[in-house]
């Protein structure tokens, strides 16, 4: 799963999975882009057997991860179907 910024025609996207890995991510959309460390406050990772993890608010909690910045709306469709978005999770902005 994954939560978003946008900014402009770009969107800064942070990640928290297999999307980390900025290896698969160039693989998916065909470009590299650039990432950072980032942590998302008030929300904490959940992690039940048997399914995948997903986020959910939490005042006071942390999640790390990544933050992926630029992406385009075409890269974006390409993770979103890599990462089922609206089946097996949903994406939205946070601040």
């Amino acid at each position: 799963g994954v939560l978003s910024r946008t900014r402009g025609a770009a969107m800064n996207l942070f990640v928290y999975g297999t999307l980390m890995n900025s290896d698969l991510v160039q693989a998916l959309t065909g470009r590299a882009f650039p990432a950072e460390d980032a942590v998302l406050k008030d929300f904490r990772k959940v992690e039940c057997s048997g399914r995948y993890p997903f986020i959910e608010p939490e005042v006071g909690a942390e999640v790390s991860g990544r933050l992926l910045r630029g992406l385009d709306s075409q890269a974006l469709a390409r993770l979103d179907r890599y990462e089922a978005e609206g089946e097996l999770y949903l994406r939205r902005p946070v601040s």
